[in-house]
């Protein structure tokens, strides 16, 4: 029973660099990696998004603390870490935008952030800052699944209407639902959600995911995550 009753805990994190480069969710490059190895020191095993799920839906008994991995807005700095990822075994779901590996513009944070001034240094910097589509489409790792993060990252899913949120889910699985990295997951941007734009999500055969905090028990209606960066900012600094 003590088993069956362990919680998965997924986690997320954003940019990673070996200098602060300023935005908000950012974290040191090596911190991460001694969060990851100290998470595995305590027990967990990485296992994947889609293997969690499993467990949690499924009342599995397990016979080991898990954890998953995953990385928000598909950006080049997460990409690099992939091999130090499959070296220490930890699977890694990258949740992506549709429009970001285009490389043309910068979601909301982004620009913000960064302090775009025109389009051209906004193309320029989307280049350095995301995964392109020809380096996802040509990622050939097992170590890897694509979950969904919006089209775009501009408005959060209660800043647009339910119409416009099933459109925006439905331009996310006509680009990833083929792909073999594709997993039935919806990342909300910013983490705003309520009942309304669940209930979207789930009509789409999608599972919510959430960034609050929370931990995992046996209940698939929605995962919970915690932000690394968040709790490094809190406890490392």
């Amino acid at each position: 029973m003590k088993l069956r009753l362990q919680p998965i805990r997924v986690f997320c994190f954003h940019e990673v660099s070996e200098e602060s480069n300023g935005s908000n969710d950012w974290m040191p490059t090596e911190q991460l990696k001694r969060m990851l190895l100290q998470i595995q020191d305590e027990g967990y095993v990485f296992i994947s998004f889609k293997e969690a799920y499993r467990h949690i839906c499924n009342d599995c008994v397990r016979t080991r603390k898990y954890a998953v991995l995953t990385a928000d807005d598909g950006l080049q700095c997460q990409l690099e870490l992939l091999p130090w990822f499959e070296e220490n075994k930890i699977p890694i779901t990258f949740c992506l935008n549709v429009t970001s590996p285009k490389q043309e513009k910068c979601g909301r944070p982004y620009r913000q952030w960064y302090h775009m001034e025109d389009e051209k240094t906004e193309k320029q910097f989307a280049k350095r800052l995301y995964i392109s589509e020809k380096e996802l489409d040509a990622l050939d790792s097992k170590m890897v699944s694509y979950a969904l993060h919006g089209y775009n990252h501009d408005e959060s899913a209660v800043e647009i209407t339910l119409d416009e949120l099933q459109r925006d889910i439905e331009g996310c699985i006509e680009r990833y639902g083929q792909d073999k990295h594709y997993v039935p997951f919806y990342v909300y941007k910013y983490g705003t959600h309520n009942a309304d734009t669940d209930e979207v999500v789930r009509r789409n055969k999608l599972v919510p995911v959430l960034s609050d905090g929370l931990w995992n028990y046996n209940d698939g209606k929605l995962i919970h995550r915690e932000i690394l960066e968040y709790i490094y900012r809190t406890t490392c600094q």
